[in-house]
């Protein structure tokens, strides 16, 4: 039987004795901004729509606007919600064609933290949906968290 030699015996108890002390770097992060974004959505989800896995997510200053082009084609129905982390926000959110033109919003629907609208994309194309966030309550040059999700029939 072949011994091992003391320095791995050595490496194997240090390393025994120093990683239960050794910091964890890896830990998980909740988006709670994306959390709210999927309870707006709940009650479509009983109306027949699928929620995409894919979203958008980030952060932006109170009373700042972002827009975000997604590919949308003709004959279905879609819904976008965004959402906020902080309490309090007001959100906005419009659609528009791949042409400008606005879209006619058949449904919005606020809930905390949260704004969905629905409507039929009369088109195949790539839609721009534009949003903005604000608060009274937050400072001015604080970012506001935000996760922007949509589904489809």
């Amino acid at each position: 039987m072949r011994k091992l030699s003391p320095i791995p015996r050595l490496s194997a108890a240090l390393l025994a004795l120093i990683l239960p002390f050794a910091p964890m770097t890896a830990h998980a992060v909740v988006d709670d901004a994306f959390s709210y974004a999927m309870e707006a959505a709940t009650p479509f989800v009983s109306q027949g729509f699928k929620v995409r896995t894919d979203h958008w997510n980030g952060e932006i200053l109170p009373g700042g606007q972002k827009a975000v082009r997604h590919q949308l084609f003709k004959g279905n129905e879609y819904c976008f919600w965004v959402a906020s982390a902080i309490d309090g926000v007001a959100l906005t959110i419009e659609i528009y064609m791949p042409d400008g033109t606005a879209v006619a919003v058949t449904e919005t629907i606020d809930s905390k933290n949260a704004k969905s609208v629905r409507f039929p994309a009369t088109t195949t194309g790539s839609y721009i949906i534009v949003f903005s966030l604000s608060s009274d309550s937050a400072p001015e040059d604080e970012p506001i968290s935000w996760a922007l999700a949509y589904g489809y029939r």
